[in-house]
């Protein structure tokens, strides 16, 4: 993507992120609100890594894994909940992989991968 691209896609992400938390403020307990501001932060994080900031990224992918870690909580028989943790842990793993923490990695992959099994596992059951 070209940097001017990039920088388009993140300042349409921060407005977005802004009317996001704004609502949240209004209430910190709607889903949609709280999924969509999770979403604006993973879409931050992933501009901010095309970037080159990897600590950017990984700090907006963290935000994002707390907001979809809630949402996981509220229903943890939710399918579409536990593969969005298990999506934003790897994109966390990817992060520590380009900053070269191997062990935040691993943990983050492999915290997926169990979440990836589980679903599995219900799959299977049904």
């Amino acid at each position: 993507m070209a940097r001017d691209d990039l920088q388009t896609a993140k300042v349409a992400y921060q407005k977005s992120l802004e009317i996001g938390q704004s609502l949240l403020l209004l209430d910190p307990e709607d889903g949609r609100t709280i999924h969509s501001v999770g979403v604006g932060l993973l879409k931050t994080g992933d501009v901010t890594m095309a970037e080159g900031d990897v600590k950017g990224a990984r700090e907006a992918y963290q935000q994002s894994l707390g907001l979809f870690r809630r949402l996981q909580a509220r229903a943890p028989q939710s399918p579409e909940a536990r593969e969005d943790v298990a999506y934003l842990l790897r994109r966390l793993g990817s992060a520590a992989m380009a900053a070269g923490d191997v062990q935040a990695a691993h943990d983050a992959y492999k915290e997926s991968l169990a979440l990836a099994r589980a679903s599995w596992r219900r799959a299977q059951a049904i």
